[in-house]
């Protein structure tokens, strides 16, 4: 029987791949994210999740960078995350974790008991319109391992879209520039900013435009004209906490360039 070497050549470069991107994680631990957040998902009707290997890099790349302080600072990405740190502590560990504030949910009112931060993990671990997980895990330098996993679609973002969208819509209209940023739990004024420049990839300074995702944030953050700022912040009744930056002279003026 002779061989299909090109059907070979393609099945090794997609092992090489799923090698590169789980390099820091093992199948069984895979398996533990996995079927501790399906389990704690059935319990309440909602669809298993799906292992996702770009999710998974994500998030073993943030945990990488936190060996060195082991920090509980969420990455401020695009996805929904969730963080634990403990001695030894696999995936299977700490999804379990996550999942005894359960009883911080209550079901009726749709509501954690007290705040949000008392539920949160929780809920992101059985959302019921999020699809795919991927995690990771690294050693910190104290010898802990922290563990991080990454959610899409994002959880909780749909209660609050609605709030940033018709802020964007009035952009326009006032005399200041304006950013906004939220994030779970006690986003500062600093985290904020980070996560607006993150969308400095995405401006292409050759033709003055922003290419593929959106890049007003961090032009705005970075135009030229503007000489001053002000921002706030204040904690949403769903336990999120939302940030604003008002910059004067505003950016975006057309055919001028931010820096």
């Amino acid at each position: 029987m002779a061989f299909n070497t090109k059907l070979l050549l393609a099945i090794c470069c997609v092992a090489l791949v799923f090698t590169l991107v789980s390099a820091n994680i093992s199948k069984e631990e895979i398996d533990g994210f996995v079927e501790e957040h399906n389990k704690a998902r059935k319990e309440v009707g909602n669809k298993p999740l799906k292992w996702n290997t770009t999710l998974a890099q994500y998030a073993q790349e943030y945990a990488d960078k936190r060996v060195g302080d082991c920090a509980m600072e969420h990455s401020m990405g695009r996805w929904g995350e969730n963080l634990a740190s403990g001695d030894g502590m696999s995936g299977a560990a700490a999804t379990k974790y996550w999942v005894t504030e359960k009883e911080f949910y209550d079901e009726k009112s749709n509501k954690c008991l007290k705040s949000e931060d008392e539920c949160g993990h929780y809920l992101a671990v059985v959302w019921g319109k999020t699809t795919e997980v991927g995690c990771g895990i690294s050693k910190c330098n104290n010898g802990q391992n922290y563990v991080v996993c990454s959610y899409d679609p994002i959880p909780n973002k749909e209660p609050h879209q609605d709030f940033i969208d018709e802020h964007n819509r009035a952009r326009a209209e006032g005399p200041y520039g304006e950013n906004l940023a939220e994030g779970y739990g006690e986003m500062t004024g600093g985290q904020a900013v980070k996560f607006w420049v993150t969308e400095k990839p995405n401006y292409d300074y050759a033709s003055n435009t922003c290419v593929g995702d959106v890049c007003g944030h961090y032009t705005q953050v970075v135009w030229r004209n503007s000489t001053h700022v002000g921002c706030a912040r204040a904690k949403c009744k769903n336990g999120w906490m939302f940030v604003i930056c008002s910059y004067y002279p505003p950016g975006n003026y057309i055919g001028e360039r931010p820096y």
